[in-house]
């Protein structure tokens, strides 16, 4: 018998907040953040009323028994990269059930303190010149610094999830 959900598409991910809850939140995945909503992606989402920095500790499908409806949405990125390594994740994962920790404070303990304390970050076109082919390693890359830097040059600032639609 084969599971019918592997095959399904990951449009959620499973969030790991620092919290004193062992266990993880699901999140809608908005096709903008799509593809750096990866694991160990630092990500901001809504728990309650309150904006959190969580984890993203995987990508998957929606929990049986709930509504598309009934899931919040990724708010934004807090970095383009993301900021715990897999191999890392692995540990604090391990280490998380061998202490009986909450994994979310974990992974909030394991990044450098003040990372994520200003809530409104964002990218800001300098007027610096840039070389685009000696920062891009591929086409892609290239095509999308192009329309962030377009994008930019018309807004001046923008937050993460602004310039991840931008860039396809």
């Amino acid at each position: 018998v084969t599971d019918a959900r592997k095959d399904m598409p990951k449009e959620y991910a499973l969030v790991a907040l620092p919290i004193p809850l062992r266990m993880g939140f699901t999140y809608r995945v908005p096709p903008a953040l799509d593809r750096w909503v990866v694991p160990g992606a630092a990500v901001d989402v809504k728990l309650r009323n309150a904006r959190e920095t969580g984890f993203v500790l995987a990508r998957t499908g929606r929990p049986e028994g709930l509504a598309d409806g009934a899931l919040k949405e990724i708010l934004d990125l807090q970095s383009a990269e993301p900021v715990i390594t897999p191999p890392l994740l692995e540990f604090l994962t391990w280490a998380s059930n061998y202490y009986l920790e909450p994994l979310g404070e974990l992974l909030r303990a394991a990044v450098p303190p003040g990372l994520f304390t200003d809530r409104n970050f964002s990218v800001s076109a300098t007027g610096a010149a840039v070389d685009v082919h000696a920062v891009t390693q591929t086409t892609e890359v290239h095509h999308d610094l192009v329309r962030v830097m377009a994008y930019l040059g018309t807004k001046g600032a923008a937050r993460m999830s602004q310039v991840a639609s931008k860039s396809g």
